[in-house]
């Protein structure tokens, strides 16, 4: 067991007698024959004296799992406390009595102290319910039903859980312990899987689902669901901006009628990234389940039948991809060539760097596109024409994730095709643009959006040549609480403001270096965005700070933490990025890094 004292000394005002004699304190004590085996088994004692304290308060969690496993209310409460100290139990004191065959230990704490225990627990289930709230205000639904969902499973091990409340932007001061169940289930009650075209592939026996994805009548941004496939449950999908897919193979894709859905709510496989939550949740008894997450997605009838016109044949019926100026028609002729996988036909509307990034997207899994519900944007941007946006499906053969990616294609001034990128979601995009003036011309906030845009683009292509141009030589990086800095740039970087923060020149030949490694032996990588919030600097200058919630997916490793970029657009062809800082919590604030602490 890993746990921090908050003092750890010989009280030599007080002796071990005077602390067990006082009603002061809670205490564990134990003799052993050397000072750690002592200091876990005193700690087991006080672990037993702080559960005595509050083991009331799980009574409805074990009432609530009569039909479950059998749990002591005594011992369960003892695996709930030790969650505590093998996070954050703090507060207690020590006296060590050494003598020539044993150490004795004891571990003290006042019990007028015993709420202070807990307080970092409960602004974690703030944080958590933050988080969710503006996910669902955002349509981001997937995120907001991960962040309830963590956040309950938090609140069902604090002793306060029945009197904890939350202050709502509905302006309802509601109890968590109701508030959180109540909203998942109308958040889950409100969505509604439809079928929007079916694609067909005869010769693999196989048929494609493709859905559109609404959460009280309004696209999801993202939602992650699993689906019965006829013989077993299929890995998970990530549907982006309502768009999503079901693939049925064999004998169900002849037969089925309907197919059952099963939205995810409780992301057993993003929960390792927050080691307490994580022991939390193996430790305790789970919530309930929530019934309501099962969905079904009616076939029989739909779109005229089975033999119903697909996307993929209307798409092939296209024989003229007319002219090069015709944005949306090379576009609709580049789909027809990726579900024909006739790419030849198509070279000729890339630049040599254009086609290599398309042949490094259709290298990167197994490509479908999905139907464009929408027509196609076109942006026109200085010399720059982007067409927004065609939904693509990646799978990977040893992967147990699928994603959705909204594909952006960049056109330059002589109509070829010069770039790819994977757009941010329709909801973050708007965020940008509807910013005032004052904020930024339109033009540069498609700079900024492209930017972002770029930045994700290339950890998922694997760009190093584009990410190593875009980090300046002697940017701060920030891992963690550790800063990371090389010399200061035109004295950009004055004064951090932090006395803790411990600074080490970090080089970026180096970082590549790990980077290019990490890449080769990933499968894939893939970025999302939970959340992101944009400030720029006061001023002419185009400094933008931007921070983000980022999930990191590959094939090897996955994490979750606050991401910070501060970024120069003043050259929008030559963007770069002074300071990355990543943390994978939020500070004991409730802040991340930002532009504010930094000073120019």
């Amino acid at each position: 067991m890993i746990f921090l004292l908050a003092t750890a000394n010989i009280c030599l005002s007080q002796s071990i007698e005077d602390i067990k004699d006082s009603r002061d304190y809670l205490w564990g004590y134990a003799e052993a024959e050397n000072l750690p085996q002592a200091n876990k088994l005193a700690l087991d004692d006080l672990i037993s004296q702080v559960s005595v304290q509050v083991e009331s308060e799980f009574v409805n969690i074990l009432e609530e799992n009569r039909d479950g496993e059998q749990h002591n209310l005594e011992e369960y409460t003892r695996v709930v406390i030790k969650t505590y100290a093998q996070a954050s139990l703090q507060g207690y004191q020590r006296i060590v009595d050494e003598k020539r065959n044993s150490t004795r230990v004891l571990l003290y704490l006042k019990k007028d102290d015993l709420t202070k225990i807990f307080a970092e627990r409960k602004m974690r289930i703030f944080d958590y319910t933050a988080n969710a709230v503006k996910a669902e205000r955002s349509l981001a639904i997937g995120d907001a039903l991960r962040n309830y969902y963590y956040a309950l499973i938090l609140l069902r091990s604090h002793p306060e859980m029945n009197s904890i409340r939350y202050l709502f932007p509905d302006s309802v001061n509601a109890a968590l312990l109701v508030a959180i169940p109540q909203r998942m289930d109308a958040i889950l009650r409100g969505i509604v899987f439809n079928l929007e075209d079916i694609d067909e592939y005869p010769d693999q026996n196989r048929k494609d689902l493709i859905l559109s994805i609404t959460c009280d009548g309004q696209p999801v941004q993202n939602l992650d669901y699993r689906y019965f496939n006829g013989f077993d449950y299929s890995v998970i999908e990530s549907a982006s901006d309502g768009r999503g897919v079901l693939e049925l193979v064999g004998e169900q894709s002849r037969t089925e009628d309907r197919v059952r859905i099963f939205v995810e709510y409780e992301y057993e496989n993003m929960i390792g990234s927050d080691p307490e939550l994580k022991n939390v949740k193996t430790s305790t008894i789970p919530p309930p389940f929530f019934a309501c997450s099962e969905k079904w997605v009616q076939v029989a009838g739909k779109l005229g039948g089975w033999e119903a016109e697909t996307g993929n044949s209307k798409q092939e019926t296209r024989n003229s991809m007319g002219e090069v100026g015709n944005y949306t028609e090379v576009v609709e002729g580049i789909i027809a060539s990726i579900r024909s996988g006739q790419f030849e036909d198509v070279r000729s509307h890339f630049t040599i760097e254009g086609y290599n990034m398309f042949d490094t997207l259709i290298r990167m899994g197994n490509v479908k596109v999905l139907p464009v519900s929408d027509s196609l944007k076109i942006i026109r941007l200085n010399d720059e024409t982007m067409v927004r946006s065609v939904p693509m499906r990646f799978s990977y053969q040893n992967n147990q994730r699928q994603f959705v990616e909204n594909v952006v294609f960049f056109f330059n001034n002589e109509n070829k095709i010069s770039a790819l990128s994977f757009g941010l979601g329709d909801k973050a995009v708007s965020d940008i643009i509807s910013q005032s003036e004052r904020w930024g011309t339109r033009e540069e906030k498609y700079q900024l959006i492209r930017f972002m845009e770029n930045y994700k683009t290339a950890y998922c292509m694997k760009r190093l040549d584009y990410i190593e141009s875009i980090f300046a030589d002697n940017a701060l990086i920030i891992v963690g609480r550790v800063l990371k800095e090389a010399e200061p740039i035109d004295n950009m970087y004055l004064n951090l403001g932090n006395d803790h923060v411990r600074y080490v020149k970090y080089n970026k030949e180096t970082y590549i270096k790990n980077l290019r490694a990490n890449f080769a032996r990933n499968e894939f990588v893939n970025i999302h965005f939970e959340d992101n919030k944009v400030l720029r600097k006061s001023g002419d200058d185009k400094i933008y700070g931007i921070q983000i919630a980022q999930h990191y997916y590959s094939s090897t490793y996955s994490d979750f933490g606050y991401l910070f970029l501060m970024i120069d657009l003043n050259d929008s062809l030559n963007p770069k990025i002074y300071v990355r800082t990543w943390q994978p919590q939020k500070n004991p604030d409730g802040s991340i890094y930002g532009l504010e602490d930094f000073y120019f």
